[in-house]
């Protein structure tokens, strides 16, 4: 089947092509693995004569509309915020831009929020695993394996349709009658899908689900489901921290409550960290960095009590001989 019939391809597509028509600033949220590059080379190669540009690095020429792909989301995805941030700006009502973001957990993060890009896009596209079992088989013969459609299936089950695990499987086609436990356990697995894993890890699970990772509150990908099973999803942190030192919990916005500014930098912190900060850590921000000796755990823990002593639907809980862990009431 050809790649552009596919479903998948062609909601990414209408999407582009809409947003070009409306000169609106959009994001397309995705995952490292689920193949945003593949897909957008197939949209550049048959609409060549739309006239969009790409944007992989600062000094890439803009066009009328955009399609903003950066390296680096995953190491540098504050860096990638204000390139994104100058794009927009330096661009206003003139030019339309489409941010790839790979890294969906930045966008709970006050970087992502208090940006320039988070408060001028106007519609998110969210690209996610393939649901239709074809695919398999068009990555089978692009990889030149065969396959017959017991295998097919065997892959599409284990693989939940993401691009990447399909591609190990098909590659490594001794594995499929391993058991998905087996699998996860494997060295070269880990090696292969850290960054994937680790970025699932992060991103919250409404997200996930609008991604096709997660469907009826289970993963689609037998491997994943394994892998998580063994090494479960972190609760998500919904705060945000305001400019002011106000802030919103689970979309309640507490006006008459302001945080210090060591406070605002503990809970962004708390949040960059998926909840858990050790007593160094508080420590550092508190009084700077390698203090932790010169004060006393009495001390940490009186500044994470006034802090929680703030939050109404969220608890800063002890975790003995490590730290501290945030988490909802």
């Amino acid at each position: 089947m050809d790649f552009n019939r596919f479903e998948e391809y062609l909601r990414l597509e209408n999407f582009l092509i809409k947003q070009k028509k409306l000169k609106t600033n959009s994001i397309i949220v995705t995952l490292p693995g689920l193949g945003i590059s593949y897909f957008l080379n197939h949209f550049f190669e048959k609409n060549k004569k739309i006239g969009f540009g790409q944007i992989t690095e600062t000094k890439d020429i803009v066009s009328d509309c955009n399609i903003v792909e950066l390296e680096s989301w995953v190491k540098s995805p504050k860096a990638n915020i204000k390139i994104a941030d100058n794009l927009l700006q330096n661009n206003f009502k003139k030019k339309t831009f489409i941010v790839v973001i790979p890294t969906p957990s930045i966008m709970s993060h006050s970087d992502f929020k208090n940006s320039y890009l988070s408060s001028h896009v106007y519609e998110y596209f969210f690209l996610g695993s393939y649901c239709d079992p074809g695919i398999i088989k068009h990555f089978a013969g692009e990889l030149e394996v065969k396959i017959n459609d017991i295998i097919a299936e065997k892959v599409f089950e284990k693989s939940g349709g993401i691009p990447v695990l399909i591609k190990f499987l098909l590659l490594n086609i001794e594995k499929i009658d391993m058991s998905s436990n087996k699998i996860v356990d494997d060295t070269v697995f880990i090696k292969s899908f850290f960054v994937l894993v680790q970025q699932i890890s992060k991103t919250n699970k409404e997200i996930l689900e609008k991604l096709d990772i997660i469907k009826n509150n289970k993963f689609r990908s037998s491997i994943l489901d394994s892998y998580f099973k063994k090494h479960p999803l972190v609760e998500t942190i919904n705060i945000i921290v305001n400019n002011d030192l106000t802030f919103i919990e689970d979309d309640m916005h507490l006006y008459n409550s302001k945080l210090t500014k060591v406070e605002a930098v503990i809970l962004n912190k708390f949040i960059e960290c998926n909840g858990f900060l050790s007593k160094e850590d508080v420590a550092n921000i508190k009084w700077g960095k390698g203090s932790y000796d010169e004060y006393s755990d009495q001390a940490v823990g009186k500044t994470l009590q006034r802090l929680g002593l703030k939050l109404k639907k969220y608890k800063i809980e002890v975790i003995f001989k490590h730290g501290y862990k945030i988490s909802k009431l």
